[in-house]
């Protein structure tokens, strides 16, 4: 076994700092116990957009996820007197006076390691531009504004993924949350999306995320479409992802809930399986004698799956200044390819309800 040697005890320093930066980051010891405890046989961090605020931006260019919202009140300040709320905006418009007065730790960057004073988040929250000035005549002058709710339409999400073995359910965890600014042309056309700054999301347990859940008085639902992964989209850091192996054990022996990937009705293990598994009738034409032949050809879905589907229910509670999110179910997602073999898109083949 090869040996290594350190000149002197600055060096000894300086390679134990680097292993603890590389295995003891703030985002690893975000999910520390998934990765200790058995019970949690696969653990995964994956970072994507999504849309959480009401309205259906127009302005991406693909649907991230679909948004529903499952509830949405009029929060009251101390005094009684309620607030306007921008719905179409709501989350990018009370997240924005929630960092101005300080409500969450906010960092620099993705990896929570460069942590933002007051007065840099506050420099965050505006922008400057610049607009004609009448004195002197053509000249331009820069005003300072802060930033609108309109400007964020999406959030870019660092998350943790993992598989339970006791409850034989996936889950996930908060990591960091970043608004992303929109940065536009002289045209007004979005032309980049760049994180304000990450928030970090302390963990929860279950109980903590229900009682949030309770007290939220904005709740939505996503369910993934362009954000959709493969497993080899998500950074592995414990155990493995086979979506072929999970599916056909949910088909074959479920241990939650299916549900129609269309009307959301339950199936029975016996209808799910017909869906599952399927024969075709083909006609074979003889370019010769124009014979026919009839081949029945057997079909297996489960062959199919390439990405998992997670359908997630969001919390905020405004008062609290607390962000939570839970896994309520996932689906295995098989592609769906033309004749020739080209990926048209993925659909659902049943939903894995929790």
């Amino acid at each position: 076994m090869n040996k290594v040697k350190f000149s002197n005890k600055s060096s000894v320093s300086a390679f134990l700092i680097a292993c603890c930066t590389i295995f003891f980051s703030p985002l690893h010891a975000q999910y520390d116990d998934l990765l200790r405890k058995n019970r949690y046989t696969w653990v995964a961090e994956y970072t994507a957009d999504y849309e959480l605020n009401p309205l259906y931006s127009e302005t991406v260019e693909s649907e991230m996820n679909l948004t529903q919202v499952i509830h949405l009140g009029n929060e009251a300040k101390q005094n009684g007197l309620y607030h306007d709320l921008n719905l179409k905006y709501y989350l990018s418009d009370v997240l924005l006076p929630a960092l101005r007065s300080g409500a969450f730790a906010c960092y620099a960057d993705e990896h929570l390691t460069q942590l933002l004073a007051s007065s840099q988040i506050e420099k965050r929250l505006t922008h400057s531009d610049t607009v004609a000035s009448f004195d002197p005549p053509g000249g331009k002058a820069i005003v300072v504004n802060d930033l609108r709710p309109e400007e964020i339409d999406l959030f870019r999400i660092r998350q943790v993924f993992y598989f339970d073995r006791r409850k034989k359910q996936f889950g996930a965890r908060l990591l960091a949350v970043a608004p992303l600014l929109n940065k536009t042309d002289d045209e007004g056309k979005v032309t980049e999306r760049a994180p304000l700054l990450w928030i970090k999301i302390p963990p929860k347990d279950n109980c903590e995320v229900g009682k949030i859940a309770r007290n939220a008085n904005y709740a939505v639902q996503t369910f993934m479409r362009g954000n959709t992964p493969e497993a080899e989209d998500m950074k592995t850091g414990k155990g493995n992802l086979d979506l072929k192996k999970w599916t056909f054990s949910e088909v074959h022996k479920p241990s939650h809930k299916n549900l129609s990937s269309d009307t959301y009705d339950v199936l029975g293990q016996k209808v799910l399986q017909s869906r599952i598994y399927t024969t075709d009738t083909v006609i074979v034409y003889d370019p010769v004698d124009y014979a026919e032949t009839v081949r029945v050809v057997e079909n297996n879905a489960i062959d199919r799956v390439e990405k998992i589907r997670f359908v997630q229910n969001w919390y905020y509670d405004e008062r609290r200044h607390r962000l939570a999110m839970q896994v309520v179910a996932v689906a295995p997602m098989a592609a769906v390819r033309d004749s020739e073999g080209n990926l048209r898109y993925h659909k659902p083949l049943f939903y894995s309800k929790y």
